[in-house]
């Protein structure tokens, strides 16, 4: 990259994302600041409040709207492209947690995939690439995914389930319906798609994993957010 450009903390994809850079400026001297997906008061603070007129702010979504409505401010991470292959990376994360997780292969699993957005839909392919069936589950149902209505009566099957949905879909109700050592998985974010209340009193495993592209494949999460730099600032995207 041919710009100034500064990578304001992060986790382990912000520091592949510095070593690319391989800028050592001050934040008065760049031109593109770059901020993680969710920054802290302090970062906020350093990226925005002497802000520049010629100097923009690369942030990945999650900052306050006062922030995100000024012209200088652009996010690199809304692109479909973007969106489909960190979606790939989180699911690439998910099987990683699978085989860590449950005693038994994937084949002998049964999984299901609460969500079919890019990531559900992502994850449902690679697990049947991978010999193992796993049940889909959505709002409106289609060819892949079944409804929500028919959850409880197959519940018993799944060793664990997978949400994906930013919206509560595993109530109490749901939830009960499950084995007791059935594992979730909370892969959305907040205010996410599980009960975590229903859950701790039902004695489920839960594992909240968010970020995954960042823990799993930092390097590759890396590139891609950087190759959404790069469309910003050479192609004023």
């Amino acid at each position: 990259m041919q710009n100034k450009i500064i990578c304001l903390g992060g986790d382990k994809r912000f520091s592949y994302i510095r070593k690319s850079i391989n800028e050592e400026l001050n934040i008065n001297e760049a031109e593109l600041i770059i901020l993680p997906f969710s920054p802290d008061e302090t970062l906020l603070s350093q990226a925005f409040n002497n802000l520049r007129k010629d100097q923009i702010v690369l942030y990945g979504g999650n900052i306050p709207k006062e922030y995100r409505d000024l012209k200088n401010a652009i996010c690199y991470s809304k692109s479909e492209d973007f969106l489909l292959k960190n979606a790939n990376l989180t699911a690439e994360g998910v099987l990683s947690l699978l085989i860590t997780e449950i005693d038994k292969s994937l084949i002998d699993t049964n999984v299901a995939i609460t969500g079919f957005g890019r990531i559900g839909k992502s994850l449902f392919k690679m697990l049947t690439s991978l010999g193992c069936k796993p049940t889909a589950f959505s709002c409106k149902g289609n060819y892949l995914a079944t409804g929500y209505e028919r959850f409880k009566n197959l519940a018993k099957e799944f060793d664990c389930v997978v949400n994906t949905a930013p919206a509560l879909v595993l109530d109490e109700e749901k939830l009960k319906c499950l084995k007791k050592d059935c594992l979730l998985i909370e892969v959305a974010s907040a205010p996410y798609g599980i009960d975590f209340n229903a859950a701790d009193k039902l004695e489920l495993k839960t594992i909240v994993a968010g970020s995954l592209p960042g823990k799993i494949s930092p390097e590759s999460a890396a590139k891609i957010i950087l190759e959404e730099i790069e469309k910003i600032a050479f192609k004023g995207e």
